[in-house]
């Protein structure tokens, strides 16, 4: 189904019930990229919870609206892409039945973006998370204002990021063996210095940050 948010009907996203999913069924939401094609996303995965129960969400985030949607949203750039997934999410609950107080979130390139950085500001949100080609990464530096690291920005109101919860967060990082292209990506020197020049350099730096941190806190 391809719906439109009761409390903003300028707000559209997909909607996947199968005829599989019991009461208080899990929910998956799917998160696109630039391309913005949430219904192939639908489309690719609608077996896999067809086979598993799973209710499926693919939150549309459009391009005049949500252009910073994979940094969660800043001001400057549109509105705040978490809070807008919250409110699918208590829709969704609503309509379906679905349990979505602990979602499993998937992303992919931007989306991924978001989806990382969705974890780590909301992590009593999600239960797991997979993180698919994404340009660049928020690291655990308390040091370095979001989205670069962790330390909190105004515009991110009400939001404070804890390593001892979002590193409890089950997270797979996918990246192509091959992906070494810095085409389509964000190549700014700071960058580039911070977490490496391609994609697959990016992912490996970042699962390395994410796991020393969590070293240090135990997890």
């Amino acid at each position: 189904m391809l719906r439109a948010l009761a409390s903003d009907p300028t707000q559209e996203y997909l909607l996947y019930v199968p005829q599989s999913a019991p009461a208080g069924a899990r929910v998956w939401v799917s998160v696109h990229g630039m391309s913005r094609d949430a219904r192939k996303h639908l489309t690719m995965f609608s077996a896999t919870c067809d086979a598993s129960g799973a209710v499926m969400v693919a939150p549309l985030f459009q391009k005049d609206r949500h252009k910073g949607y994979q940094r969660l949203g800043p001001r400057r750039r549109g509105a705040r892409a978490d809070l807008l997934l919250h409110q699918v999410l208590a829709e969704v609950t609503s309509l379906s039945g679905a349990d979505a107080t602990r979602i499993h979130l998937f992303g992919f390139s931007a989306g991924a973006q978001f989806a990382h950085r969705y974890a780590m500001a909301h992590p009593h949100r999600v239960a797991r998370a997979v993180v698919a080609a994404a340009g660049w990464y928020t690291f655990p530096d308390q040091q370095q204002r979001f989205p670069y690291g962790i330390r909190p920005r105004r515009w991110l109101r009400g939001v404070t990021f804890n390593p001892e919860e979002f590193l409890r967060v089950p997270t797979t990082v996918l990246i192509g063996g091959l992906d070494t292209s810095t085409e389509n990506m964000r190549n700014t020197a700071r960058t580039v210095a911070q977490q490496g020049a391609t994609r697959l350099d990016r992912a490996r730096n970042w699962v390395a940050a994410m796991r020393a941190a969590a070293s240090t806190v135990g997890v």
